[in-house]
């Protein structure tokens, strides 16, 4: 951390995996080029398959976007996912390459293809409709096992569709993603194809939230709160919960809880993940003078975790607002990382090494959470009192005992007076968070050193 905070480019740990230290070089030679404007004319096409490379797909991509080009009913992201029938095939490289001589030849003036990663491509497509759109993943779908008989391949195909209006490529990649069929599907199920949740219905409330968002991330309409979260015995740290809230056209807020369902179905949760990140690291960037010992509690999704760029873009936005001193705290939710075990460790190893910490939320005192701790090594819990039945102080003692042995400390939420602060107080919990001690607010106005509890 220190290294990258007085100029360091990028940081490797022993021992360096060849094809990690390969990535890392290229990646900061082609950074170097661009900034001083010698990049070869070649840098944006994959070496292997002449395709366009990962990031400059998607640097058109946003442009396109951005720029408010056409899209019609047949315009649409191609997401092709290539299963090997059998598991241990050595040359994908090699069969990468056959594949996208196949990929390359339908496309059209205005469409453009990459080697997305491993054994992805992605295809922007703009045709006359969907029909035609639906035809070529159909027809790639068919042809392209046949390219190489020596590797048995099945292709599936999601489609990212443009409508409702996407902010940023990150949200049209999640589309095809969600719309790509599973594994192991029947024949007939190769191709899926976006569609909004409530198409038939424009008027349902869900239809009319995800046009809200979507209209919100592009014309700031979102706004970031803050809420206060205090520790009982002590602390140097100034830690707020960072949430989201959306502008309703009659004034009124909605808050996050109430947003994401939607969003999650609408394909935004990436977006809005990045909106929140850049802002709250925006807002720690301007605060550092005078709340040197700010620190966030901010909200991310399993979609973005598994983004392979994010941790990159999130290690780069740090570096470039010098705040490897401020580190983050990163709050995912408990089914998610139970249904993706293996790549949340993964990743929350990763974020170690950046000095960001993790926080779950443990709903109904889930035991779940406890493996979870020692697995991934989770810093907080955030356990809320009971709303219907009256809080049990020696049943929390033996909880907050058993996370703390796990290796976490423990947040008590939804405090609304100072007695319940005095009930829980010998149980062993680390930190308090609630109305009685501040509403979220778009300030940072709590003294976390004069607050009175009593």
């Amino acid at each position: 951390m220190e290294t990258l905070r007085v100029g360091g480019n990028d940081f490797i740990p022993k021992p360096a995996r060849p094809e990690q230290l390969v990535q890392t070089v290229r990646r900061n030679i082609h950074r170097f080029r661009r900034h001083h404007g010698r990049q070869p004319a070649g840098h944006d096409r994959d070496p292997g398959t002449g395709l366009l490379s990962r990031s400059a797909f998607l640097r058109r991509l946003d442009a396109s976007i951005k720029g408010c080009h056409q899209q019609g009913p047949g315009c649409g992201l191609l997401l092709l996912t290539i299963d090997l029938t059998d598991p241990d095939e050595p040359a994908v490289d090699h069969l990468m390459q056959r594949l996208a001589e196949p990929l390359r030849e339908p496309l059209q003036a205005i469409e453009y293809a990459a080697r997305y990663d491993h054994l992805r491509f992605a295809l922007l497509i703009r045709r006359l409709d969907e029909d035609q759109l639906l035809a070529l993943a159909e027809a790639l779908c068919r042809d392209l096992p046949a390219v190489d008989p020596q590797s048995p391949i099945r292709v599936r195909i999601g489609i990212g569709r443009f409508d409702p209006p996407v902010a940023d490529s990150r949200t049209l990649i999640a589309r095809a993603e969600q719309a790509c069929p599973p594994a192991g599907e029947p024949k007939g199920g190769r191709v899926g194809l976006h569609r909004p949740p409530v198409a038939d219905d424009p008027d349902s409330e869900e239809a009319r939230r995800i046009a809200l968002l979507t209209e919100a991330l592009r014309s700031e309409g979102l706004h970031l709160v803050h809420q206060p979260i205090m520790a009982l015995r002590g602390g140097n740290d100034e830690l707020y919960e960072t949430t989201l809230r959306l502008a309703m056209p009659d004034g009124a807020y909605l808050p996050a809880p109430d947003l994401l369902p939607a969003a999650r179905r609408g394909g935004l949760l990436p977006a809005i993940d990045r909106w929140v990140m850049e802002h709250a690291l925006d807002r720690l960037e301007q605060e550092q003078v005078i709340h040197q010992r700010l620190r966030f509690l901010l909200p991310q999704t399993m979609e973005t975790l598994s983004d392979e760029a994010w941790l990159p873009w999130l290690r780069d936005r740090i570096i470039a607002r010098d705040l490897i001193k401020t580190p983050l705290i990163l709050q995912f939710q408990l089914d998610d990382l139970v249904a993706n075990r293996g790549l949340a460790g993964i990743r929350f190893k990763a974020l170690q090494r950046l000095a960001i910490k993790t926080c779950l939320p443990m709903p109904d005192q889930d035991p779940r959470v406890l493996d979870l701790i020692r697995d991934l090594g989770i810093a907080l819990v955030r356990l809320p009192l009971p709303t219907t039945t009256p809080l049990d102080p020696a049943r929390l003692t033996d909880l907050v005992t058993r996370i703390h042995a796990a290796g976490a400390k423990v947040i008590i939420t939804r405090i609304q007076d100072p007695q319940t602060i005095a009930r829980i107080f010998g149980c062993g919990v680390d930190l308090i968070q609630g109305n009685f001690l501040q509403a979220p607010s778009a300030e940072l106005s709590f003294d976390f050193g004069e607050v009175v509890l009593t």
